[in-house]
């Protein structure tokens, strides 16, 4: 079976990136590995690599999609929020309600003036305490990168109805 493991440079590149980006210290890296697919990042935990690496089970089920994309930066997901959200010190914004909702129509809001990010990429999004996303900082707007598929179940949760 071929193993696309990420090379131990960009692990370090990664790993370095998410220190700076989102605070994420290196030493919580180390009881993982990444699978490379061609459009996405696989967290595989140590454990279950000998499973992986002898095709017992599939990287989709032994790991947890915690990046997209096909090229360095990756796109942060859910998934590495799921892993970790204890250890994430930066790149978190609460937003205003209203906000919530915009960003859960998958819209846009205006950044000027009432929100400070000090520079463009992605952020993850809470309302209150409740983590409910992604989005894109570029420039003086904020644009929703939750995908369609759960912002309807999101508003649900949150008790924030789409309108």
């Amino acid at each position: 079976m071929l193993v696309n493991l990420l090379s131990v440079d960009e692990y370090q590149d990664l790993k370095d990136y998410c220190l700076h980006r989102y605070g994420v210290p290196l030493e919580a890296w180390a009881n993982y590995l990444l699978v490379k697919t061609k459009d996405a990042l696989w967290l595989i935990n140590n454990s279950m690599f000998d499973f992986y690496i002898d095709g017992s089970i599939q990287y989709e089920s032994a790991g947890l999609r915690c990046f997209s994309g096909s090229q360095f930066p990756y796109k942060i997901t859910n998934g590495f929020y799921s892993v970790f959200r204890e250890k994430i010190t930066k790149r978190c914004l609460s937003v205003e309600q209203e906000d919530a909702r915009e960003l859960l129509k998958g819209g846009a809001i205006d950044m000027v003036e009432r929100y400070d990010l000090p520079y463009d990429g992605y952020v993850l999004l809470f309302i209150g305490d409740t983590f409910f996303g992604i989005g894109l900082k570029k420039g003086d707007h904020l644009i929703s990168q939750i995908p369609k598929s759960f912002r309807s179940q999101l508003g649900k949760n949150l008790e924030i109805r789409n309108e």
